[in-house]
């Protein structure tokens, strides 16, 4: 005799039941890489639940030494894709004397942007977070 043929519904309260499936609040993060084009070369990123996140993205070249104290400069221009799947340094902010020391990557080359947008290239005006 053949086992009855089992429908999505009837798999899915059964999973639910014995624990094989999470609940919604612990979903898995959905990550793909995305690339996009800025005027100094192309950058590629990673799509996050439906958001393209790119950061350490370059504006502005190296700010120390004769370029310190002076407005920005553009960066130089790269070729193939940069990742920007990491923060870029930190403007400094440790206290040496005070032995406060801040988290994370510090550096005077900080002219870096972190963007967070829901779409690219598709002509649709959204907000970005930047």
């Amino acid at each position: 005799m053949k086992p009855p043929a089992m429908d999505r519904r009837h798999f899915l309260k059964l999973a639910s039941a014995s624990g094989l499936l999470l609940p919604s609040t612990f979903s898995l993060a959905q990550e793909a890489t995305v690339d996009a084009e800025t005027r100094f070369g192309r950058v590629r990123g990673k799509r996050i639940n439906g958001v393209n996140v790119f950061k350490g993205i370059p504006y502005g070249a190296d700010t120390s030494g004769s370029n310190r104290f002076m407005p920005p400069q553009d960066p130089a221009p790269w070729s193939g894709y940069r990742e920007t799947f990491d923060y870029g340094p930190a403007a400094p902010q440790s206290d040496p004397a005070s032995g406060r020391q801040q988290d994370g990557n510090e550096s005077e080359n900080c002219l870096v942007l972190n963007v967070w947008t829901r779409g690219i290239n598709d002509g649709g005006k959204r907000p970005v977070m930047f």
